[in-house]
C-alpha cells in the first residue's frame, strides 16, 4: 500500500532540490514546461490529481495549488501536503489545497464572465449560519440552466472571494430576475467585488471565525440508519470533514475511498461498544477516544479524524492514517486500555 507519509516527504525532497528550477522556468513564461517537470513527481505522491503552478501577479510569490473544487475527501488530504510543504517552503512558495481569492474574471464553455456584471441580494441565515444569495446576471444568464449558473457563480465567488470563504459562509445560491430586484427594491443589493466586505462585516458582527482563520469544513449530518444496531449500520448523527467518503461506504465502486487508498493512507474507525443503560458514561468515553486519537494524529502529523459519528449501539472515531506506524500506539494507548473500544479497517 506504501505510506503516504513517506511519499509527501519524498515529493518534498525533490522539490525542494529543484524548484529552483521551476521558478525559472516560470519566470521564463514557459509554464506548461515547469508543469511537466513536476506533474511524474507528483503522481508519486498524489495520484491523478489536478493542479497547477504559476507566479501570483500581485503577490509575486510562486504558487502550487490543487483543484479540489466541492470534493472535501481530496481537500484533507491536500490540506496535509500543503502543510508540510508550506513550512518547509514558505520562503518562496505558497501551497494551497483551495483556490485562494484571486479578484479575477472567469472563461467559462467558451465565454467570459466578469463580477462586476454579477448583482446579488444577501441575507443572514443565522440557523445555518451562512449566508443565502440571490444572484441576478441578465446579459450572461439568458438561456443557461440553472446547473450552469450554479457553477459558473460558485467559480467566480471562488475566484473573487476565496474558495474556502465560499464554503464556509456561502450558504443558498438561487437565481433572480433583475426585474425582482427593482421590484423588491431591497437595500442591500450588491454587486460581485462588494460581497466580501459583506461577509467580513457579517462574520464579525456575528462573532463567526474569520474566513482566512479557517483550515478543513466539518459538515453535521442525520442518518436514516439510526433503528439498526449492527457496527456501522447503526449511525444516528454526527460530524464528517469529508461526507461523501461515508456515502460511498458499502458501494460497488468507492472511487473516492479508492483513490484515497491508492495514495498509501489507510482508512481505520475506532468502534466503541455503548453502554445503552448509562449515556452519560458512553459520551464520556467517546470524548476520550476521540482526544487520545487527535493526539497521537497531531503528535507526528501521522493522520487526520475525517468523522465523529454517534450509533444507537457504537460510536465511532473514523480516521486517514499517513503514517502506518502509527497503529502499535493506537492499539496500545486507546484500545487495549479496555473501554469497549475496538479498530476496524474500513
Amino acid at each position: 500500500m506504501g505510506n503516504f507519509k513517506n511519499n509527501v516527504a519524498d515529493f518534498g525532497a525533490w522539490f525542494t532540490e529543484n524548484e529552483a528550477r521551476v521558478r525559472k522556468l516560470i519566470d521564463g513564461e514557459r509554464a506548461q514546461e515547469a508543469y511537466d517537470l513536476v506533474a511524474p513527481e507528483m503522481r508519486k505522491a498524489m495520484g491523478d490529481i489536478a493542479f497547477q503552478i504559476y507566479r501570483n501577479a500581485e503577490t509575486k510569490r510562486y504558487a502550487l495549488e490543487f483543484v479540489t473544487f466541492l470534493d472535501d475527501s481530496k481537500k484533507v488530504v491536500c490540506f496535509y501536503f500543503c502543510d508540510v510543504l508550506g513550512a518547509a517552503l514558505k520562503g518562496k512558495w505558497d501551497f494551497f489545497y483551495y483556490h485562494p481569492a484571486m479578484k479575477g474574471a472567469l472563461a467559462y464553455s467558451g465565454r467570459n464572465y466578469r463580477a462586476e456584471d454579477f448583482h446579488i441580494v444577501p441575507s443572514l441565515n443565522k440557523k445555518t449560519m451562512k449566508i443565502d444569495i440571490i444572484v441576478s446576471n441578465k446579459k450572461d444568464f439568458q438561456g443557461l440552466s440553472d446547473q450552469d449558473k450554479f457553477m459558473i457563480t460558485y467559480m467566480l465567488l471562488s475566484d473573487y472571494i476565496g474558495e474556502m470563504c465560499v464554503d464556509a459562509y456561502v450558504g443558498g445560491i438561487s437565481f433572480g430576475k433583475p426585474s425582482l430586484f427593482k421590484k423588491t427594491g431591497v437595500q442591500n443589493e450588491v454587486a460581485l467585488p462588494e460581497l466580501l466586505d459583506y461577509i467580513t462585516e457579517t462574520v464579525s458582527a456575528q462573532g463567526w471565525i474569520k474566513p482566512q482563520d479557517i483550515k478543513l469544513i466539518a459538515s453535521s449530518f442525520k442518518s436514516e440508519k439510526s433503528k439498526q444496531v449492527a457496527e456501522r449500520q447503526d449511525f444516528e448523527e454526527g460530524l464528517s470533514y469529508c461526507v461523501d467518503i461515508l456515502n460511498e461506504e458499502g458501494a460497488d465502486e468507492p472511487f473516492l475511498t479508492d483513490y484515497i487508498k491508492s495514495l498509501g493512507i489507510g482508512i481505520y474507525s475506532i468502534c466503541t461498544q455503548k453502554d445503552l443503560m448509562d449515556e452519560k458514561k458512553s459520551k464520556a468515553r467517546k470524548d476520550e477516544v476521540e482526544k487520545k486519537l487527535s493526539g497521537i494524529l497531531t503528535r507526528g502529523k501521522s493522520g487526520f479524524t475525517v468523522h465523529s459519528i454517534k450509533g444507537k449501539a457504537h460510536d465511532y472515531a473514523d480516521f486517514f492514517l499517513y503514517d502506518d506506524k502509527v497503529l502499535p500506539t493506537i492499539e496500545r494507548e486507546i484500545i487495549s486500555e479496555g473501554g469497549g473500544s475496538k479498530l476496524i479497517a474500513l
